[in-house]
């Protein structure tokens, strides 16, 4: 159950982030503090991403270490 929902929520964040490199593709007349207003939004998702994978890994890695009963 916990791998669906974090599956869920990796789909979510690849989702956000995808929608964000839409939108700066689509701006070509985007201001310098537009786009690093949405770098940063980006790099915010990216590492929200990054943390739902090490948290993912360490709990498959504690599932994996279960003896089975």
């Amino acid at each position: 159950m916990n791998i669906v929902i974090a599956l869920r929520d990796q789909q979510f964040q690849l989702k956000r982030l995808l929608e964000m490199q839409l939108w700066i593709s689509a701006m070509p007349e985007a201001t310098l503090e537009q786009i690093e207003a949405q770098i940063l939004a980006t790099k915010a998702t990216l590492a929200a991403f990054e943390q739902l994978i090490i948290e993912q890994k360490a709990r498959m890695s504690s599932i994996m270490k279960t003896p089975a009963t």
